[in-house]
């Protein structure tokens, strides 16, 4: 054990201590001096055992240096506190002082993300956890091992009491004195947290800060504060247990007792003083002008009762006076309007309390103007142009202000060159870091605000090492690391007059959101709050010009920064109430990507109190994506408004496709706004427009067409008219058809196309039964709700069974399960259905179709085919590092069978259940220690089974635990189905692929009049539609040496091709030919070379008997 420190030395130095008396509440350095030996701390000096779990901090070296330790204490996982019984007082502005000198250590080189060691001042004798919803009943303080971006961090830090984690201080590796991930010193030096922690006078509100000092080396890290809400605390008369804690989150893996971090604590000294007046904290103003007026925001200063507004008319040097209603305020807004439009005036913001001193704001500056429109607002180039713009934080130059919100330093300016203000300072921050260009303009319906963008992103290399090898040299490199579908850029317009932040969720912003996407690429989309909402353009990683995750195999390393991308852009107030509309061009290089018109048409989108105002302002922002590091460079922005606009007419872009109930065709469709009707019209020939059937309402996106005439296996093509100025213009879409099918889905589940009318997040009926022995876990789950589902009463009042059937489970797992309603980004109202887990092997299905009604069928005699999106689920297999896969399960009378196919997370598609193998799965009951599971699975194809009574499909999940790059672990029911009926054949789907249906896609029909019928050019790789493109029209002939003339052709490689046959004619003047291969010898291998890697010789043997012979190849379906 290192050397140990005592005593509160620097304390007061440190600035943490009051200075006025203090009553010792703890002094503890566990020695034999304070009556301490080696052995079980529980038990000794008044420390007492909480819960079952002995030796939780042993006793060591009592007669020497004294400490407590986690280490060889018999850890058996999960939370092991004790507690002392100090009695403490409790009233407000009761201040706690103390410091604990400790280390920490792990087991191994890897790292964990998770809480260590956990101290504080409870009500009760029980674990640490301030509750959620501010209901809890202590204040607490964590050491915390994080990996944030692989920084591999030793914080201190405390949970807020509403779920999140608040960080005070932090030190390093290096500064903590041992090795991050990978490395081989495993123990930190001797540390020392020191902290403070106040009963503030605002209700259920403490305030902790803490500093952590490296006593080896005197390398310290100054903190901050934070404030934890804790109602039942705050209510307490006394506060009686001193609690530390060994946190169960401290396992690398959970479940493992054996790769973990430790803690071994030498002292821990807590003074208690009440009575101590609060220090305010300076107030963060900002000052905002606008016609006639200037609106001040500032933070809530806790401890503050009232707050002041003084003014200065004569520069930030000037006099400060009282503004007239300025004095005495209880709200953090006020709006001077003794102000004339032109000048400019500085601002002070004083914090007062009771006892305490006054604490003064920075003094901040406002310009008021009248509102303008019709005008370029902003066109810059950010170089020292017109003395604009310097060195240095953006706010403050030109009309550019920080938000109230934001963090400081939102961009930085760099005049060098052409200049470009960048948001790389923020990688040490998080949150919003936004700025608005205070000029406000009017926000009439109509208005246009239009401009260019100019900007660059990108990374830093803190993800995975790959090697590449090219051409025999091996190059190895950092990625970045990048989570995916992340916003991180946003610019637009908003209304908001405190200024507290840009947000495209929030109802007073319009704002062009970027988003990374899943694969590195990136997505342009107006109030584009997720990844799939409002999205106007998608571009991949080569198109924006970057290969972060080093995937283009051909470069000797990443490439971390995309090209220059200039973004024409627009935003539009439509007539429409509460919507906005607009569209981007993106420009990359000599590449130009044209994006549509979209609306603010979902609901947390629509900037209804934007749409309200009658003026706004323009802003732009950064905010740093969980997980990833992305700079934000932007070289140039300009922005113009204009008053009034003509509507946008856009291009409906539409799909066509078999309806989700027999003898239907659905169609989808975008690209609409504020057109005054749709029209749908129908035809049997492609570029045929047809008869219309159907007038809808503006708006409409969707329509079912169950006409009686339509016939199964006949194909049918729709176009979709917008309508305009009264009928007098209309906009056509592109054609899409779709083949009327006559179909049973005996099991369906409809996924997104539920229409929930909550999406509350509850958790579902579950029974969770103990599995004390499990092997890897430790709970056995079953529904518990209505027929054994996980769906009970309250959930069924949302859960409409007459839309979807009821959902089954069978999960082996380690944490309290559930289903939530909610979507695949984290909430809101989309109606996917998630299943929350730990540790598990989990089996999620369903026994019926839409309305509870199908069941029991034979898969023999039907073939079915199962269609699904496993969606956005985001596992690891146990054990490994590379991504969980998921397989389809079905259930044949009592017996369960997985298919032999592996799905990734996201992923679509369709199989035959008679051309799927599949292995038998045993279901775990609650006495099986043992996962369940078919890794090890012996397949059969499902027609070599009696797949003669299916009644169930669902998901199987096998072995899966968190991604722990995400932290949150979900499985998702979204759509599977089971249907047989017609399908059409596979000639039927290649001709529609070329838009050939009915008489026109006849296999003789030579479509294109290019002297090659529709069948044969599928089995030359023709297109039917172009008469220059017959495919491969050239055979191959040659003798063999042995009598026998060769004569070759291509044929698809395919089993889904059509047939060939070679014919044979003695004479062209008499042209029958005749099948006569009875008499070759047929051979097929091989690639037929000549650019088609799909196509395979075929090559015929004919005996050379007949003094001519000509050859022809017939293909028929």
């Amino acid at each position: 054990m290192r050397a140990k420190r005592t005593g509160l030395t620097m304390l007061i130095s440190m600035g943490l201590l009051s200075t006025s008396w203090a009553a010792s509440l703890i002094s503890a350095d566990f020695s034999v001096g304070q009556g301490y030996a080696d052995g079980d701390l529980a038990g000794q000096n008044g420390w007492a055992l909480v819960g079952t779990k002995t030796n939780a901090f042993n006793v060591t070296d009592a007669a020497g240096s004294g400490y407590i330790t986690t280490l060889n204490s018999g850890f058996v996982g999960g939370d092991t506190p004790v507690s002392l019984n100090v009695a403490s007082d409790n009233g407000v502005d009761t201040e706690w002082d103390g410091s604990i000198d400790f280390s920490i250590s792990r087991t191994t080189n890897g790292w964990s993300g998770g809480s260590v060691l956990e101290f504080g001042l409870t009500t009760t004798s029980s674990a640490l956890n301030p509750g959620t919803a501010g209901a809890g009943d202590e204040w607490d303080i964590r050491i915390v091992s994080q990996n944030p971006g692989n920084d591999d961090l030793l914080q201190i830090g405390i949970q807020d009491g509403i779920g999140g984690f608040e960080m005070l201080t932090a030190l390093t590796p290096a500064a903590a004195g041992w090795d991050g991930a990978g490395g081989t010193d495993l123990e930190t030096d001797n540390l020392r947290v020191v902290f403070n922690v106040r009963k503030t006078r605002n209700d259920n509100v403490y305030a902790l800060t803490a500093n952590l000092i490296n006593l080896d080396t005197l390398v310290s890290s100054n903190g901050v504060t934070a404030y934890q809400t804790v109602s039942d605390a705050y209510d307490a008369a006394t506060l009686d247990y001193f609690v530390i804690h060994h946190d169960g989150a401290c396992n690398f893996i959970a479940g493992n007792t054996v790769d973990r971090f430790d803690a071994t604590i030498n002292s821990i000294n807590m003074d208690v003083t009440t009575g101590v007046a609060p220090v305010l904290m300076a107030p963060v103003a900002a000052a905002l002008g606008g016609n006639g007026e200037v609106g001040l925001s500032w933070n809530a200063v806790v401890e503050a009762e009232t707050y002041d507004v003084t003014r200065s008319d004569a520069g930030i040097g000037g006099t400060y006076s009282p503004v007239a209603g300025g004095s005495g305020l209880t709200t953090n807004v006020f709006t001077d309007t003794s102000v004339s439009n032109g000048s400019e005036y500085w601002y002070k913001v004083t914090a007062k309390a009771t006892g305490a001193a006054d604490s003064v704001s920075t003094p901040v500056s406002a310009t008021p103007e009248a509102i303008v429109g019709n005008t370029t607002i902003l066109n810059t180039t950010f170089v020292n142009s017109g003395a604009f713009y310097n060195d240095g934080d953006l706010s403050g130059q030109d009309r550019w202000n920080a938000i109230a919100d934001s963090n400081p330093n939102a961009f930085e300016v760099d005049i060098a060159g052409s200049g470009f203000a960048q948001s790389n300072p923020l990688f040490a921050t998080n949150g919003g870091n936004d700025v608005i260009y205070s000029r406000f303009t009017s926000n009439e319906v109509g208005s246009v605000w239009s401009g260019t963008t100019v900007f660059s992103v990108s990374a830093i290399a803190d993800g995975a090492t790959k090697t590449n090898v090219i051409n025999g040299v091996e190059y190895i490199g950092t990625t970045a690391n990048l989570s995916g579908a992340e916003e991180f850029f946003e610019w637009g317009i908003s209304s908001d007059a405190a200024n507290t932040d840009l947000f495209p969720a929030q109802e007073d912003d319009v704002l062009w959101v970027v988003r990374n996407t899943a694969a590195d690429g990136m997505s342009f989309g107006l109030n584009m709050y997720q990844y799939n909402i409002n999205v106007s353009l998608a571009l991949s990683s080569e198109q924006v010009g970057w290969d972060p995750l080093w995937e283009n195999t051909s470069s000797e390393q990443p490439d971390l920064e995309t090209e220059e991308m200039t973004v024409n852009w627009m935003i539009r107030k439509s007539p429409i109430a509460n919507k906005y509309n607009g569209q981007v061009t993106v420009t990359v290089g000599t590449n130009v990507y044209e994006g549509i018109v979209v609306y603010t048409d979902y609901a947390a989108s629509q900037a209804v109190d934007a749409y309200a105002a009658s003026t706004v302002e323009f802003g732009m922002g950064h905010r740093i994506p969980l997980g990833q590091m992305l700079n934000v460079s932007v070289d140039s922005i300009s922005v113009s408004h204009t008053n009034a606009s003509a509507i946008p007419q856009s291009i409906p872009e539409l799909t066509a496709q078999a309806g989700v109930t027999s003898l239907t065709i659905d169609l989808n469709w975008s690209g609409v706004g504020e057109e005054e009707s749709v029209k749908i019209f129908r035809s049997e020939e492609y570029g045929v427009e047809g008869s219309e059937i159907a007038t809808l309402p503006q708006g409409t996106t969707s329509y079912t067409d169950s006409d009686a005439t339509l016939q199964d296996l006949r194909g049918y093509i729709y176009t979709v008219k917008t309508v305009y100025d009264a009928g007098a213009t209309e906009v056509a879409s592109e054609q899409s058809g779709a083949f009327a099918r006559a179909t049973i889905a005996p099991l369906w589940y409809p996924g997104d196309t539920i229409d929930w009318l909550s999406a509350s997040r509850n958790y579902g009926g579950v029974s969770h039964t103990p599995v004390a022995s499990g092997i890897g876990f430790s709970q056995f789950t079953t529904g518990s709700g209505i027929d054994g589902s996980v769906l009970v009463a309250a959930d069924v009042a949302v859960h409409n069974t007459n839309l979807c059937p009821l959902i089954h489970v069978v999960s082996q797992n380690s944490a309290e399960l559930g289903l939530i309603r909610g979507n695949d980004g984290g909430g809101g109202t989309s109606p996917l259905i998630r299943w929350k887990y730990e540790n598990h092997s989990t089996l999620f299905y369903f026994e019926n179709t839409v309305g509870n009604t199908g069941g029991e069928f034979d898969g023999v005699a039907n073939n079915p085919t199962i269609s699904f999106d496993v969606g956005a689920f985001n596992l690891l297999k146990i054990g490994s590092t590379d991504p969980a896969y998921v397989q389809l399960a079905i259930r044949n009378d009592n017996q369960w069978y997985v298919g032999k196919t592996q799905y990734l997370r996201s992923q679509t598609g369709s199989i035959t259940v008679l051309d799927e193998e599949w292995t038998p799965l045993t279901l775990a009951t609650a006495t099986d220690i043992n996962r369940m599971t078919v890794t090890n699975g012996i397949y059969t194809v499902g027609s070599a089974l009696s797949l003669t009574k299916i009644n169930a499909v669902g998901y199987f999940y096998d072995n899966m635990t968190a991604n722990l790059d995400v932290g949150n672990g979900w499985n998702y029911m979204k759509e599977l189905k089971v249907e047989y009926g017609s399908q059409p054949s596979v000639y039927q789907s290649w001709a529609a692929g070329f838009n050939l249906y009915n008489e026109a896609a006849a296999s003789t029909n030579d479509y294109d009049a290019d002297g090659f019928d529709n069948v044969t050019e599928w089995g030359l790789g023709g297109n039917p539609n172009d008469i220059n493109n017959a495919g491969i029209t050239g055979r191959r002939y040659a003798e063999d040496g042995n009598g026998n003339f060769l004569y070759i052709y291509p044929r698809l490689k395919s089993s889904d091709r059509p047939t060939y046959t070679a014919l044979e004619s003695d004479n062209l003047v008499h042209t029958t030919f005749w099948d006569n291969e009875a008499s070759y010898t047929i051979t097929t291998g091989g690639t037929w070379t000549d650019f088609r890697d799909e196509f395979e010789m075929v090559t015929n043997a004919v005996p050379m008997t007949a003094p001519v012979n000509f050859f022809q190849l017939e293909v028929t379906e």
